[in-house]
């Protein structure tokens, strides 16, 4: 699994934020073995708009201008996709800046569907395509690079995440998301959990530490009953928490 920062210019909805989920499940997942949905029962009702943020996140205010030109800046970075040429990347145009990866995903996936890919989106992020001949791989790829362009998330929920963002995550999935999957008996382990102060201090260098209790939703959707884990505990805070409202 990706670190969220690389998911993010990937989870989670970049122009290969869209890549195909892995056919691997983590060995880490610990959940009961029989085969009802009364494994994820939880003790009570799970809210994640009721956690209370630890940190008060403000979002770079940036003008139309400012967002096209990083839209544009955005695409061409992300014209060096393996197998298509370059020069067949033709912007398309935007129809909106999309306010939520949930929403781009959404969008994305209902384009390439208009183009004859079926694509889902994943409820942890991302999208997921069906089984396709080789031979449509690089006509997919160019219509997600163009159905990308086309609903291009916000700028703020594609960029680098502050310290500030970082610590909020962490005590996110400290106070509320791995409690939460406790309730639902899905045990994380936290034996190697770093401190946050190391976490968040390492996290964009390349000593960081591979620490990411979010893997533990990746495939629980498998199971019956892991959609509604994945709705109660999902493994970020909600985006005007975690990206901030422009002030």
């Amino acid at each position: 699994m990706f670190k969220p920062s690389k998911v993010l210019i990937l989870l989670v909805v970049g122009l290969l934020l869209s890549a195909c989920q892995s056919a691997e499940t983590s060995s880490d997942l610990t959940v009961p073995s029989q085969q009802s949905a009364d494994r994820f029962a939880p003790s009570k009702t799970w809210d994640y708009t009721s956690w209370e943020p630890t940190i008060k996140i403000v979002r770079k205010k940036m003008t139309e201008e400012e967002k096209l030109q990083w839209r544009t800046d955005w695409l061409n970075r992300n014209k060096n996709i393996e197998g298509v040429d370059p020069s067949q990347l033709n912007d398309p145009g935007l129809v909106r800046f999309e306010p939520t990866l949930r929403d781009a995903d959404l969008s994305v996936a209902q384009c390439l569907n208009d183009r004859g890919f079926k694509a889902h989106p994943h409820p942890t992020g991302g999208i997921q395509f069906d089984p396709h001949p080789q031979s449509q791989e690089p006509a997919l790829l160019t219509a997600d690079w163009e159905c990308n362009a086309m609903y291009t998330p916000e700028p703020a929920l594609l960029t680098d995440w502050s310290e500030d963002q970082l610590s909020l995550l962490y005590d996110y999935w400290d106070q509320y998301f791995i409690p939460c999957l406790a309730d639902h008996n899905i045990n994380v382990d936290t034996s190697h959990k770093p401190s946050k102060q190391t976490w968040v201090s390492l996290f964009h260098t390349p000593d960081s530490i591979s620490w990411q209790p979010d893997d533990y939703l990746v495939f629980v959707d498998r199971y019956p009953g892991g959609e509604q884990v994945q709705k109660d505990c999902p493994g970020m805070p909600p985006t005007d928490v975690f990206y901030g409202a422009e002030e």
